[in-house]
């Protein structure tokens, strides 16, 4: 199993990516409680001490390669999260991506591909699996993009599989679209 350096940074498409440590637990915090942001998320808390107690706990699930965190920053400025979890043989699941609503265009998007990037190029991970509620239409289209195979649906959810070879086809427009958006 290939695990991440506990001190692992990237930097892609003018996107600065970290892992997250304990000194998050505010902006984390910010992310989950903003209303705007919240409606298709599990509640949170809003104790800073919680949040804390979840990052110590997250932080023994990376050491074990099971999950990984990242803050992603644009010019100095952080302006969200991605995660990768329930990582087993080649499966993951990509999920808990949060970005405030003052973020640059473009800036989700590309955190968004570059969490799957991480997990395809440097985890060496082939299958990228997804739940999304059914409401959050806006990333049901983005997702969509990537030409995922729908494994099933209930009540509340769709569930998406993501392939490697698809998302490697379809990601370059989508860079490309995104990065020209940031250079305004």
């Amino acid at each position: 199993m290939i695990k991440l350096p506990p001190d692992f940074e990237l930097d892609r498409y003018g996107l600065h990516v970290r892992l997250v440590n304990e000194n998050d637990a505010k902006f984390i915090l910010k992310l989950r409680t903003d209303p705007t942001l919240n409606k298709y998320i599990h509640k949170t808390d809003e104790d800073v001490a919680s949040q804390v107690a979840w990052i110590r706990k997250y932080k023994l699930r990376e050491r074990d390669g099971i999950e990984f965190y990242f803050i992603f920053s644009y010019n100095g400025v952080e302006y969200g999260v991605d995660r990768l979890y329930k990582i087993h043989n080649k499966d993951f699941v990509s999920g808990s991506w949060l970005f405030l609503p003052s973020s640059p265009v473009g800036v989700s998007a590309l955190a968004g591909i570059i969490t799957k990037e991480i997990a395809y190029d440097v985890l060496n991970l082939e299958n990228d699996f997804a739940d999304i509620r059914k409401q959050n239409k806006s990333v049901i289209r983005y997702m969509m993009m990537f030409k995922p195979s729908i494994i099933r649906e209930d009540a509340e959810n769709i569930y998406l599989h993501f392939e490697k070879s698809k998302f490697n086809e379809c990601k370059k427009t989508l860079i490309d679209i995104c990065e020209g958006s940031l250079s305004k």
